[in-house]
């Protein structure tokens, strides 16, 4: 039988309609497969894997797992601490604060049948990050886990440290505490005072650039402020909300609730302190007060030097405040050298992520000074302020050739009112002011006294 055209475009058209078919249904099974792999997997598919790095050997597992680093002198304590900027026994108390929250613990295994990453390893990357300030990427190649997990886990690592900074960063509040802080300052030369006031910056490199006006100040480069506050051994025990950068102290320190607290008399208003008067007869004082500089308002509870000071006795207690305010300052040096992400740009995307890690940062800094002994370190000289060692008595006689000030031509000091700015306006009450100078001339009389009668030291 002859095959006529209409038959043979029958034929050609049936192929093409069954190869069609074909062809859909294969489609059909691949995408079912996909749909199924998402849950169960497809039948007969396997999940490829890539050779990755044992975390048991990485950097931070052989530094974590060394032999012998829970022994304080031994060479892999040192090079563990060198590391990760804290002693082990400080690390091992940080992953037991978080070993029961939810975020932190992930048990099981992941898509490709490897156990969850340990979670020291995962605190000790936290750690790192802390205290090089390197990005997630290095940081993942160093512990041997991916960039996502170290991610997933630095967030709210520091989160969780900045939301629970209160068991750790406190203000004094029991007796103890308070002794030991306005105890040291007693010896100095400074009674009622509890601890030093000052702001630091950190810098934000991925400000938004609508709020760049805001948070650029006198740094010329965008920051976050922040008001803190610390003793004499460098303890913070507040740190304020934080601030745009372009904000001076007068401004920040109006939204501290611990200085308004003081300055409100609604924390210290009971306590009691004693000094001496010109005349050697001691007085009864009550509520307590900061050291700061002279950029912050004239409050009787923010004692600072007093830039028209003429006389030599004041002039001498000026320098007496000047050096004994440094250890706020070096708070934050000892802060920024060991965690130098605070040093760096930094390049979290929110502020919120920048005040979480300067509050873990500081959380940290409190439980090395409680670990190394050194917020107890000046107990027995509080207990008992005239047993000076010979060396104690030999920085004390040098501070005091420090302070002296000899005669000159002109002792005034030429200066603007002391509560009125450049354009006039009023920015402290009188009252306030009055009651600054009152207690700024107490404390000059009390100093004359204690240096006349040698009864005050410097601590070191």
């Amino acid at each position: 039988m002859e095959c006529t055209t209409s038959n043979i475009d029958i034929a050609i058209l049936s192929c093409l309609v069954l190869s069609y078919i074909i062809i859909r249904k294969k489609r059909h099974a691949v995408v079912a497969g996909k749909c199924d792999s998402i849950g169960r997997g497809a039948p007969g598919r396997h999940r490829r894997t890539r050779p990755r790095q044992s975390r048991d050997d990485g950097c931070f597992a052989r530094i974590i797992y060394a032999e012998n680093v829970a022994e304080t002198d031994s060479i892999a304590a040192e090079d563990f601490r060198e590391t990760f900027r804290v002693p082990y026994v400080v690390f091992k108390d940080i992953v037991a604060s978080i070993e029961n929250c939810d975020w932190a613990c992930k048990r099981g295994v992941d898509c490709s049948g490897r156990a969850s990453v340990k979670l020291d390893i995962k605190v000790a990357a936290a750690m790192y990050r802390l205290a090089t300030g390197i990005g997630y990427r290095d940081i993942a190649r160093c512990s041997g886990t991916s960039t996502t997990t170290v991610r997933a886990f630095c967030i709210p690592f520091y989160r969780w440290f900045s939301i629970n900074r209160d068991k750790w960063v406190k203000p004094p509040s029991t007796a103890e505490e308070i002794s030991r802080h306005m105890g040291a300052y007693r010896i100095l030369g400074i009674p009622g005072a509890i601890g030093s006031l000052d702001a630091t910056h950190i810098a934000w490199e991925r400000c938004p650039a609508s709020l760049q006006s805001w948070y650029t100040g006198k740094e010329g480069y965008k920051t976050v402020a922040y008001n803190v506050a610390c003793g004499h051994n460098t303890e913070i025990f507040s740190i304020a909300q934080s601030q745009p950068g372009a904000r001076n102290d007068k401004t920040i320190v109006n939204f501290d609730d611990f200085v308004l607290s003081i300055r409100d008399r609604r924390r210290y208003a009971d306590l009691e302190w004693e000094r001496w008067d010109r005349d050697g007869s001691t007085h009864m004082e009550k509520g307590a007060f900061l050291i700061c500089d002279g950029g912050y308002h004239r409050w009787p509870c923010l004692q600072c030097p007093n830039k028209l000071a003429s006389g030599f006795k004041e002039i001498a207690f000026n320098k007496l405040l000047t050096a004994v305010r440094k250890d706020v300052e070096y708070c934050f040096g000892r802060l920024k050298t060991r965690f130098r992400i605070l040093r760096m740009p930094n390049l979290e995307q929110s502020q919120q992520q920048v005040d979480d890690i300067f509050a873990t940062a500081c959380v940290f800094h409190n439980m090395i000074l409680n670990h190394d002994g050194h917020v107890t370190k000046w107990d027995t000289y509080i207990e008992d302020s005239q047993d000076l060692s010979v060396s104690d008595k030999e920085r004390t006689r040098r501070m005091h050739n420090l302070i002296t000030t000899r005669a000159t031509n002109d002792a005034t000091a030429v200066g603007g009112c002391p509560y009125d700015d450049e354009e006039g306006q009023r920015l402290d009450s009188q009252e306030d002011v009055k009651a600054w100078k009152a207690l700024h001339f107490k404390l000059v009389d009390h100093f004359v006294m204690s240096k006349k009668n040698k009864t005050w030291a410097w601590l070191a």
